[in-house]
């Protein structure tokens, strides 16, 4: 397992991605989606496990990658991978409440220290809520973007991208359903969605010399 400091990348297993898709699909009651998104492709391996092994429609796989870096692997390479924000660029093809199926494994970490300066900004600029602790500026609710999680951020976006009836299978750090400061976001997700399953991945899947992310 590769990870790269700067952008926060965990680079996910083909083993858990394809475990994620039996689990996403097992919930969705079906054997193949039409349309699903990785809106932290990496190197695509969600679309390629998803393609590769025929539970994703060609035409309907859709990945974002910020990292101009990174090259889709295998399959994924046919997709409709693009490179940009995956928070809040516009996409071709890209639509809220259209995709079957949003997957992957966004970085983890403040978002200040993921993201650059300019897609801070435009996150900024969206004025959108986050998870209830958005608040106006200069109220004690509010939190400036830059300080929140950015795991937390993806999260809101596959609500945002998610068709109704659809499924969001995210890798997230423990925190996310066992840190207390992050009751009011599990609040304003369980607002938005049903919790479907927590699956505790074996120890070690993200691990390198010291680091060991429990997810």
């Amino acid at each position: 397992n590769m990870r790269d400091e700067k952008l926060a990348q965990f680079f996910t297993p083909p083993a858990v991605a394809e475990f994620t898709w039996k689990l996403a699909l097992a919930f969705l009651g079906r054997e193949r989606v039409a349309r699903a998104i990785d809106p932290a492709a990496g190197q695509g391996v969600f679309l390629d496990v998803g393609l590769s092994n025929g539970w994703l429609e060609p035409g309907g796989a859709y990945g974002i990658e910020l990292d101009a870096g990174l090259v889709p692997t295998g399959m994924a390479g046919s997709s409709l991978y693009r490179t940009g924000d995956g928070l809040c660029g516009a996409f071709p093809g890209v639509r809220a409440g259209s995709f079957d199926l949003v997957i992957g494994n966004p970085p983890f970490g403040t978002a200040a220290r993921v993201l650059p300066p300019t897609a801070l900004e435009r996150l900024e600029r969206s004025g959108k809520p986050r998870f209830g602790v958005g608040g106006k500026p200069g109220t004690p609710r509010h939190r400036p973007v830059g300080k929140q999680q950015i795991e937390h951020l993806f999260v809101e976006r596959a609500l945002q991208l998610a068709r109704d009836g659809g499924v969001i299978a995210f890798i997230l750090p423990e925190g996310f359903v066992a840190n207390a400061r992050y009751q009011s976001v599990r609040d304003w997700v369980i607002e938005r969605g049903d919790l479907l399953a927590v699956v505790g991945l074996p120890a070690g899947t993200f691990r390198r010399p010291g680091l060991n992310a429990v997810t």
